[in-house]
């Protein structure tokens, strides 16, 4: 018997006709904002807790999607990260950003 399978040597027509999301990249989905809040208090702590960063000050850049879930909805995780790090904490909106991305930097006040 002769075994037949078809290859496909182009690309679908899906792909020719579409391009990926800006946003998600193609994956069809995008991190939930109470995800993004874990990955970014998680990022903070350890920002703030390395030997070579005593600092007074976290500065946050993230999407205006994140910052504003920060100031309205989840205000206590800013609490908690400045309790545990000993550190203020400011988020800034910044529209350039991905709504997955954000950008940490340490300031001695």
């Amino acid at each position: 018997l002769i075994e037949m399978t078809r290859k496909r040597t182009e690309e679908s027509l899906r792909k020719k006709m579409m391009s990926s999301c800006s946003y998600c990249n193609g994956k069809g989905s995008v991190k939930s904002n109470e995800t993004l809040a874990a990955h970014l208090i998680r990022d903070c702590i350890k920002e703030a807790t390395l030997d070579h960063h005593k600092s007074k000050s976290l500065v946050v850049y993230c999407h205006p999607q994140l910052a504003e879930y920060f100031a309205e909805e989840d205000r206590e995780a800013v609490d908690y990260l400045e309790q545990e790090s000993q550190a203020e904490l400011v988020i800034k909106a910044d529209p350039n950003l991905h709504p997955e991305d954000y950008e940490i930097f340490c300031k001695d006040s």
